[in-house]
């Protein structure tokens, strides 16, 4: 797999949504938008509080996210919503928020990493959020920057801000933890993956 670094300095969560357009988190007002290519804002999702990593899937037409700051505790956890605005539901409780999340539509999974509390670690549930299994402990708690799963091969690559900024990965059931990179410069803040191409592209904030 080649591997291509990009370093620049993000202020927001971003995800591709439909051609031409992408998501990223309105952290002033407590919403998700949708701009186009050069940044024009095209619609405005409220959903109460400040959302971590933003994933889409044209598969179901949902974004999933996880509370960053705001709101209260009981927004803790993984949401998902139509790209419309309805339906926002919160599809997994837990004790500590998810900055992370990845999602897999292909084989049905969304990956979460929980930041504190009793539920501190990375988890592995299915689209509706059922179904939930812790499948990692290890990382230091606040230290995964990024998720990012393979659907052709059920690997799960995760930038980790500990041991001198790595990447590493780790199959779907939380087995055979690999570091893949080290030494990066700066925290990993967004993974991408080009699975046809065998293509993963990162940015830090190096």
């Amino acid at each position: 797999m080649r591997i291509v670094v990009l370093l620049c300095a993000l202020i927001g969560c971003v995800c591709p949504a439909q051609a031409g357009s992408f998501w990223a988190a309105d952290v002033s007002n407590d919403a998700i938008n949708l701009y186009d290519s050069v940044g024009g804002l095209m619609d405005s999702l409220p959903i109460g509080f400040q959302a971590g990593a933003i994933e889409y899937s044209d598969i179901t037409d949902k974004l999933y996210f996880g509370r960053y700051n705001g709101g209260t505790s009981s927004d803790n956890g993984v949401w998902s919503m139509n790209s419309d605005g309805t339906g926002l539901t919160q599809i997994f409780t837990a004790t500590g928020t998810a900055r992370s999340v990845g999602l897999d539509p292909v084989n049905g999974y969304v990956f979460a990493d929980i930041q504190s509390g009793a539920d501190d670690g990375i988890w592995r549930m299915e689209l509706d959020g059922s179904n939930p299994v812790k499948i990692d402990d290890t990382f230091v708690s606040l230290s995964i920057g990024a998720l990012k799963p393979d659907p052709l091969t059920q690997t799960l690559y995760i930038g980790d801000w500990t041991g001198g900024n790595v990447l590493k990965s780790m199959d779907y059931a939380g087995g055979s933890q690999t570091t893949v990179l080290s030494g990066l410069d700066g925290n990993l803040h967004e993974i991408d993956l080009d699975p046809i191409n065998g293509k993963l592209y990162m940015a830090s904030n190096g």
